[in-house]
C-alpha cells in the first residue's frame, strides 16, 4: 500500500527542540499538521512559527487543526479557528480534533452533533469539510454515523511497523471499520529533523493523491 508519512504537532512537542523541516523533508516527511486553536480562546503559541517554517523553508504540505472543546459554542469555535489559522490556497484541508477532554479534572465527551455543526461551519467558509480526528474506540462508538461524509483520521497504535500492521489487517483498522485515509499510528515517532516523541501519521495513498484531494484550491475569505 502506498503511504505518505507525516506528523501532527502542538507547542509542547517543539518546546525543547525546534523543527528542522528541510531535514525532515529530505528524510521523507510529506506533511505537517499544527494545532492552531482550542475552544474559544486558546491559540497555540507555536502555530505561527511552524506555519512560517513550512511556507518559507520546508516545502512539506501544511495544515492546521482545531481541538474541539465540549460546551463551547460550535460556530464560534469554527470562527475563532479560521480567524487564527488563516487557511489559504495551498494548505491542506483543516482538521477537527474530536475526542474526550479533561475539564476540571473530569473526562468530558464532546457531543458529536455539536462537533458536526463546527465542522459544517468550517466547510461553509472554506469549501472543505475538515478531517475528523479521534481515537478508534471513540470514533466507532460516538462519531462514525454522524461524520459518515467527512474524511476520517483515526488513532490506533499497534506498537509495530505500521505497514506490517496494515498487511496483517487488510480489511479493517478496528472492528468492522475500514481503513481511514489518514492514520495516526504512534505518539513516539522518531523523525530526523524533528524532536523524538511526536505523533506519527500515514496518509494511505500517494503524495499526488493527497495534494489532489486535500489541498485547498479555492480563494478563501480574508476576514
Amino acid at each position: 500500500m502506498a503511504s505518505v508519512p507525516g506528523i501532527d504537532v502542538y507547542y509542547r512537542d517543539v518546546a525543547s527542540a525546534p523543527l528542522q523541516i528541510g531535514l525532515a523533508k529530505a528524510n521523507g516527511l510529506g506533511f505537517i499538521y499544527a494545532k492552531a486553536t482550542q475552544g474559544l480562546t486558546f491559540v497555540d503559541p507555536a502555530y505561527a512559527t511552524i506555519r512560517t517554517q513550512c511556507a518559507t523553508a520546508g516545502g512539506v504540505l501544511f495544515g492546521a487543526y482545531h481541538y474541539f472543546q465540549p460546551g463551547d459554542d460550535p460556530i464560534a469555535q469554527a470562527t475563532f479557528f479560521l480567524k487564527t489559522a488563516t487557511p489559504a490556497i495551498g494548505d491542506l484541508r483543516p482538521m477537527l480534533d474530536v475526542e474526550p477532554t479533561q475539564i476540571n479534572n473530569e473526562t468530558v465527551n464532546p457531543d458529536a452533533n455539536q462537533a458536526l455543526i463546527c465542522a459544517k461551519e468550517i466547510e461553509r467558509v472554506t469549501g472543505y469539510l475538515p478531517w475528523i480526528y479521534s481515537g478508534c474506540d471513540f470514533y466507532y462508538n460516538y462519531l462514525r454515523t454522524v461524520f459518515s461524509d467527512a474524511p476520517g483520521w483515526l488513532a490506533r497504535y499497534p506498537g509495530e511497523n505500521p505497514l506490517s500492521f496494515i498487511e496483517a489487517n487488510p480489511k479493517a483498522i478496528y472492528k468492522d471499520m475500514p481503513w481511514p485515509q489518514m492514520w495516526q499510528y504512534t505518539d513516539h515517532q522518531p523523525e530526523p529533523g524533528t524532536p523524538a516523541a511526536l505523533d506519527g501519521d500515514l496518509y494511505l495513498n500517494t503524495l499526488e493523491d493527497l495534494a489532489n484531494r486535500h489541498v485547498i484550491r479555492l480563494q478563501l475569505p480574508t476576514s
